[in-house]
């Protein structure tokens, strides 16, 4: 038993380094998008999750969907249409916490899948109309 647990205890940490490399990948390559807000600790966080928040833009949930397997909202309010309760108790509005979603990183995470991710992801901006950032100046 002993061996098996130091196997499987390597494994892990090899599993989690590539977790943090690929979580990095992911948000270099999602720098620069106006607004965005990464939720959480940048230091004291997990490497398998990531939540953002597209403060500036309205992204397309639906659309994004077909493309990205990622949650917007708890567990427990998936089958409602709400904000996440998380969100809200981390100070985020509604509004906030309904531009926000979660992804996943697992064992069988690949770069192609963060490179991939993040072309949906701007793929499903919604950019402001002209009228609206002109009138925001």
């Amino acid at each position: 038993m002993g061996a098996a647990f130091a196997l499987a205890a390597d494994v892990l940490d090899a599993e989690i380094l590539e977790a943090e490399r690929l979580n990095r990948l992911l948000r270099e390559r999602l720098a620069g998008i106006e607004g965005l807000c990464i939720n959480g600790s940048p230091t004291q966080r997990i490497a398998h999750t990531l939540s953002f928040t597209f403060g500036n833009n309205d992204l397309d949930l639906p659309a994004l969907g077909e493309t990205l397997a990622f949650s917007s909202t708890s567990a427990c309010n998936s089958a409602k249409n709400v904000p996440s309760h998380v969100l809200l108790a981390l100070g985020l509005s509604p509004q906030a916490a309904s531009q926000t979603i979660r992804l996943s990183l697992g064992r069988f995470t690949r770069e192609q899948d963060i490179e991939r991710a993040a072309e949906s992801i701007r793929a499903c901006l919604i950019q402001p109309a002209f009228w609206a950032v002109a009138q925001s100046r």
